[in-house]
């Protein structure tokens, strides 16, 4: 082999070799996320209510379930939630629009709901477990 062939083999068999670790690492990411349901608090609860819990029977008085997403935990889906992750240049917009909402970044009072319906709401210092009430949310 000339050295130009073996160092093309060499990035053949690296490159093939780093697919395969991505691939597994990909792999391994999916099965270790939880799916999330994330509520977004209302305009009118954020003028009216400040400080006070949503009522977990009946979420959707305060709050408008904006979307699902997969994370690796709770500080996981929040970062996701930052505008500039998820609507970079103004992507989300349209869909904040269509439900009455006002803000693109998640932020305090909102709710995040994973795939056992335990309820966390965002707080100043992290999140707080509501306690569960009837049936599953959504």
């Amino acid at each position: 082999m000339s050295p130009s062939s073996a160092d093309e083999y060499v990035a053949l068999v690296t490159g093939r070799d780093a697919i395969k670790m991505l691939c597994e690492r990909a792999s391994y990411k999916r099965e270790n996320t939880m799916k999330y349901q994330i509520w977004y608090m209302k305009p009118s609860f954020l003028r009216g209510v400040v400080g006070s819990s949503p009522d977990l029977n009946n979420l959707s008085a305060t709050h408008v379930h904006l979307k699902d997403i997969e994370a690796d935990n709770h500080e996981d889906a929040l970062s996701r939630m930052r505008a500039e992750n998820w609507s970079p240049n103004g992507e989300a917009l349209d869909l904040l629009q269509s439900k009455g909402l006002q803000h693109t970044t998640m932020t305090i009072g909102d709710v995040l709901v994973d795939e056992s319906d335990a309820i966390y709401l965002v707080t100043g210092i992290g999140f707080s477990l509501l306690p569960k009430h009837g049936e599953p949310h959504r």
